[in-house]
Parts: C-alpha cells; sequence; structure tokens
C-alpha cells in the first residue's frame, strides 16, 4: 500500500488531504482529492512497529535516566513507530455538498487549521483561529451531517 506523500508525488498533487473533520494525534476523517475528485477518507486501523534500542542507545538512556533521577528499565529501550490506514469512500454529491457548506462556515467563524497544504500538511498558525466568540456561532448553528461510509463505494486506500 502506497503512503499518501507517494500519491500525492505520484499524481502530481491531484490526490492529497483538503480538510480533516476529525483528529486525534492525526486526522481521523475528513474531505481529499482522490485523483482530482474529491472523496471523504477515514482511518481503519493503526500499526505499531516497536524498535529495539541499540547498544548506543540503552547506555545513552541511562545516562539520562541517572541524571534525572528516574529508575532505568530495559523495558523502556523501544523506539514506537506508527503507521495509520485509511479507507477513501466516494462519497454522495448532496453529503459533499452538506460537507463543503459546513466547512466554509467553519473557516469563516473558527479558524483555516483544519485545512491541509499541497504537502499534506495541517495549517496550525495561531493566527488562522478566530475570536473565540465566533466559535460559539458556528457550533450553536451546526447541523448534523450523516456519514454512512458503510453504504458508500471503497475507491482506494492509503497510509500515513
Amino acid at each position: 500500500m502506497k503512503t499518501l506523500d507517494e500519491l500525492t508525488k505520484l499524481t502530481k498533487g491531484t490526490t492529497r488531504l483538503l480538510y480533516h473533520l476529525n483528529y486525534y494525534d492525526g486526522p481521523l476523517s475528513g474531505i481529499m482529492l482522490w485523483d482530482g475528485k474529491k472523496a471523504y477518507f477515514k482511518f481503519y486501523k493503526e500499526k505499531v512497529i516497536k524498535t529495539p534500542f541499540t547498544k548506543k542507545e540503552k547506555e545513552e538512556w541511562k545516562v539520562i535516566c541517572k541524571n534525572k533521577n528516574w529508575e532505568y528499565d530495559k523495558k523502556e529501550c523501544v523506539d514506537y513507530e506508527f503507521k495509520w490506514f485509511y479507507k477513501v469512500y466516494k462519497i454522495p454529491k448532496e453529503t459533499l455538498k452538506l460537507l463543503d457548506s459546513q466547512h466554509r462556515k467553519f473557516r469563516w467563524l473558527v479558524g483555516t487549521h483544519t485545512d491541509y497544504n499541497k504537502s499534506n500538511q495541517r495549517e496550525r498558525q495561531k493566527k488562522k483561529l478566530k475570536p473565540y466568540f465566533l466559535h460559539h456561532i458556528f457550533y450553536r448553528n451546526r447541523k448534523d451531517i450523516k456519514i454512512e461510509v458503510d453504504k458508500w463505494e471503497v475507491i482506494g486506500e492509503f497510509e500515513r
């Protein structure tokens, strides 16, 4: 399976994230371009890769523990890499229209911090957030949009 960055490069930017709807340590769902067409993406599994420390890294960790008065535990001598896997769905036009409309209002009243640039990186600058009193206007008037991925066609997958 290809990574999102590989797909973005391979398709010359026509496959990339546009904005997320849910986020926890990374995007969980949202809207993206999939080969030039808007689609819905959703996280579906995570793979954890454990890599034991090298002998040198273990010695460095022992020194850090000693300097901080921490108890050294050899079970902690592991690096973790997390790979996230996503499915891409063909989204019904009416649902896409509602989500895009809601996202425009979100950008206007809350901020653009859920948007992604052409390199699949979030726009995280604080100036992208609007004043807090405007957030209430958005959240008070927001409508729930039914997301029924179990009824939608899976058109692709990627890892991140």
